[in-house]
């Protein structure tokens, strides 16, 4: 351990420790932009520079080690006079809009202004304004608010090992307009310009980029934002003839508090449900109870292909990055995607449909929108293909009696209309001034308001993988056991950060191999094992953001110098798995609200109904095509011949005797 002194606070950190790090743990918060607590870049904006005793020059604390005997200042004269310098030439550049721009409450450039006293400009540049990129489905990027941090790519490749935007950087100093070599007394040099890292000329669209929103909560600025659905949701609230249905995903129970104050983990639920009511929506449904449809009809599938031939190992479908980047960069591996939709499409379905059969509301009058802790999801439902060939809505103009017609006759509905992320909920409650603190609590509403522990930490990783076992075993009447040691008690941990969990498990005479996935780049290994005949798993849960839902690019945004190394999403998913502990149905066919569904609407698990509103149209067509294929070998070719006809084995979703609670 070296002692040093950080602003007279003595210190003990080990040899390698970073200056800025030292500092933090000595209490001291020293500024950066281009540094984040996931990447090991810097040196590259030149706002954390500090005075080291003995040196004549400044330093920048991110990327120099400290040294035995050390003596740090973060806020001499100097220091602080060199930080206005970096952050008023950064402010020269940037446009002037803090007053309309959606990150004015957590822009940390705009925090360093106020804080280092910069409220005027002083300089004057030359620059041209740059077109604002909105060819992304679900991201924009306005490149005349980028400071060049590279924090973006950084970003994509922890979690992905790969930068969509690099292979299109062009010049990007003689693009913007502005100095090409050094800023202010040569802070700013040409490997700061260089580092740019989204581009300029060509259209996000054109890209490898899954949409997953990591770098949009990387960002210091507002350069990169999501696509926001906020007018579409506002004017059909206007409109009283539209039956308004909000559905909230797993992960914002821990989350919706944050922007009131409650620390990450904090389980708000009640007042997310009051505050949409007092927005004005009609219905508000738990997009937990689609994650338990999900994990019926993913077990259901699952055991199908074990006792059939089918593709194996089966991946998970409930992340829309994860399925953009298998059909992009591993298009012959569709397959063995699930074919099961994601919770909130489900959702979207059955309420559509619900409402119709109860109270014969037209499926154009009822408008879904799902408040999501993912960017991507505003991608899934962007895509015409994603529901049918004809637009998969759940109704159509001809029915069989109980409102279900056939693909043909539904049109262009919609299972999902609009997408919010949770940064847009936070904005739209703030807008209409809801003092969250005084509502009563409201709870969700029926029938798709309950759900099980299981349809909870859908929103956390390993909870997509631990779900699906827990209702296979309850399919099976069997017990489901881990056959190694596991130090929290799931079944099914996810890895610590980017990379893949496994573990073996025992559901009865079955013994499977498992794996759970943090990021692409984990994904990559397996796929590419796969595709050389491989068979490494039985069933593959892949999660593109860090600890899962709970750390999607459309949650609150933490200012950098506040994040902790591994974030808020171990908090939030932590509570959620303390949900499931203490909710007595922890299996989603334990859950009443299921049963009645299945029994009443949807019939059995893989039936043809069941397929209709809740199988993908396009992984289902594309299994239904090989299903006339021989059996081969199901590690690497086998053919899904379970995929035929209806799909179903007899199995009611009612709690078999024996099975997982």
């Amino acid at each position: 351990m070296l002692e040093i002194l950080v602003d007279g606070r003595a210190c003990s950190v080990p040899e390698g420790t970073s200056i800025l790090e030292a500092a933090r743990r000595a209490g001291v918060a020293v500024p950066t932009l281009c540094h984040h607590p996931w990447t090991d870049q810097g040196a590259r904006c030149g706002v954390c520079v500090v005075e080291v005793e003995g040196r004549d020059d400044l330093v920048t604390a991110c990327d120099h080690a400290v040294e035995p005997g050390m003596v740090i200042r973060t806020a001499a004269d100097r220091v602080v006079a060199r930080r206005r310098e970096v952050v008023t030439f950064l402010l020269a550049q940037h446009p002037a809009e803090c007053l309309v721009c959606e990150r004015r409450r957590y822009c940390e450039l705009k925090t360093l202004g106020d804080e280092l006293g910069v409220r005027v400009r002083r300089l004057r540049m030359r620059r041209r304004k740059l077109a604002v990129d909105r060819t992304g489905r679900a991201i924009v990027r306005d490149p005349n608010k980028c400071v060049m941090c590279g924090r973006c790519v950084a970003a994509c490749m922890r979690m992905h090992g790969m930068t969509p935007y690099e292979s299109l950087a062009a010049e990007v100093g003689e693009a913007r307009g502005v100095m090409e070599r050094t800023g202010p007394r040569g802070i700013l040099s040409e490997e700061w310009v260089r580092c740019r890292s989204l581009a300029f000329e060509d259209a996000a669209a054109a890209t490898r980029c899954v949409e997953c929103g990591q770098c949009v909560a990387a960002c210091p600025t507002g350069a990169l934002s999501e696509r926001s659905d906020l007018v579409k949701v506002r004017r059909r609230l206007a409109d009283r003839r539209t039956l308004m249905v909000a559905q909230t995903a797993p992960a914002l129970r821990t989350t919706f508090g944050e922007a009131w104050g409650r620390p990450p983990g904090t389980v708000a639920t009640a007042l997310m449900v009051a505050a949409l009511r007092k927005l004005g929506f009609d219905r508000v449904f738990d997009t937990a109870f689609g994650a338990d449809l999900t994990a019926v009809e993913e077990a259901h599938e699952l055991r199908q292909r074990l006792e059939s031939g089918g593709k194996l190992p089966m991946f998970t479908s409930c992340c829309p990055a994860w399925v953009r980047f298998v059909e992009t960069e591993y298009p012959g591996l569709v397959g063995h995607l699930s074919t099961c939709k994601s919770p909130h499409m489900m959702a979207g379905a059955v309420a559509k449909a619900v409402i119709h059969e109860a109270e014969g509301v037209s499926p154009e009058d009822v408008f879904v929108v799902s408040v999501m802790p993912c960017t991507a999801k505003k991608f899934e439902v962007a895509r015409t293909e994603g529901h049918g060939p004809q637009g998969l809505g759940p109704l159509g103009a001809s029915d069989d009696g109980r409102g279900h017609g056939g693909a043909a006759a539904r049109g262009a509905l919609r299972d999902v209309d609009a997408v919010l992320t949770t940064r847009e909920l936070i904005r739209l409650v703030q807008s209409v001034e809801i003092d969250v603190d005084s509502l009563e609590e409201s709870a969700f509403d029926g029938p798709l308001g309950s759900a099980s522990g299981a349809g909870t930490i859908f929103g956390t990783t390993g909870g997509v993988m631990e779900a699906a076992l827990r209702t296979l075993a309850d399919e099976l009447a069997a017990r489901l056991e881990r056959l190694e040691a596991d130090g929290d008690g799931s079944v099914a941990s996810g890895p610590p950060g980017p990379g893949v969990a496994e573990a073996t498990v025992a559901i009865g005479h079955l013994e499977l191999r498992v794996a759970v996935v943090q990021g692409l780049a984990a994904a990559r290994q397996i796929l590419d094992d796969v595709r050389a005949g491989g068979r490494p798993y039985d069933f593959v849960e892949v999660m593109a953001c860090p600890g899962g839902c709970v750390g999607g690019g459309g949650q609150p945004i933490a200012m950098n110098w506040e994040r902790a190394e591994d974030g808020p999403e171990r908090l939030r998913g932590a509570a959620l798995r303390a949900i499931d502990r203490a909710i007595e149905a922890r299996c989603p066919r334990r859950n009443p609200g299921i049963v009645e569904l299945y029994e009443r609407f949807l019939g059995e698990p893989g039936g043809s109904r069941a397929k209709e509103l809740l199988h993908d149209p396009v992984r289902l067509s594309a299994q239904l095509r090989t299903s006339h294929r021989s059996a081969g070998d199901s590690r690497a070719e086998g053919t899904p011949a379970a995929a035929e006809g209806s799909g179903g084995t007899g199995a009611s979703v009612k709690p078999a005797e024996g099975g997982a609670r």
